[in-house]
């Protein structure tokens, strides 16, 4: 019965066995190199990516040949350009891109392999600068976009893409309202008040979702 569990235990160590593969540049630098299953001969764990300079420019996980965990690109510089995670081989978790500076430049979210929630667009100098809401990959809901100053610039909704729907406002660098307008579902919009004017029946608006 021992004998049985023990060859039961180095046959599954055999089966797990991990060896690294590397190959390199014609200077003789090192290029990728990544742990790969022996009885499989495909990539299983860690992996890494470097430029002819020598630099890491990516460092990603697989499990069984497929994207698995954390995916990061690189700068030159050694600053992290893109960070995003995989599950099964899709995008499933937190998707972020950087400035070669380190600051944020966008942060959103994936579920599946597809764009959902809401997506934040920075500044080099760390100024939100637009947050859009998502479903399926596709612009839909609410959406802001600043000034440099921080204040709002225009609020409102798209519809099935990068398209206006709905009442959409517009306000000045100080924070004031100066305009709002009615958009129909191709993008359309009409102005329907402003300071001067007050209210402003446009002549025709269709809001039907068709």
């Amino acid at each position: 019965m021992r004998k049985s569990i023990l060859l039961i235990f180095i046959a599954s160590l055999f089966a797990c066995k991990k060896s690294e593969f590397k190959s390199f540049y014609e200077n003789g630098q090192l290029k990728e190199k990544y742990s790969y299953s022996e009885n499989e001969s495909i990539k299983h764990g860690l992996y890494e990516h470097f430029s002819e300079e020598g630099q890491l420019d990516e460092r990603a996980n697989y499990s069984r040949g497929i994207l698995d965990g954390e995916r990061n690109l690189f700068f030159p510089n050694g600053q992290i350009e893109i960070t995003e995670v995989y599950k099964d081989g899709n995008l499933d978790g937190p998707y972020k891109v950087f400035f070669e500076n380190g600051q944020i430049q966008i942060s959103s979210n994936y579920e599946k392999g597809v764009l959902e929630g809401v997506l934040m667009k920075y500044d080099e100098s760390g100024q939100l600068m637009e947050e859009v809401t998502f479903k399926e990959n596709e612009e839909n809901g609410p959406f802001k976009e600043y000034y440099s100053n921080g204040k709002v610039q225009w609020e409102g909704n798209y519809l099935n893409g990068d398209n206006e729907f709905g009442l959409l406002k517009q306000y000045d660098e100080a924070g004031d309202l100066i305009k709002k307008m009615m958009c129909d579902s191709l993008g359309v919009c009409q102005t329907i008040w402003t300071p001067e004017k007050g209210d402003i029946t446009p002549e025709k608006i269709k809001l039907s979702k068709s």
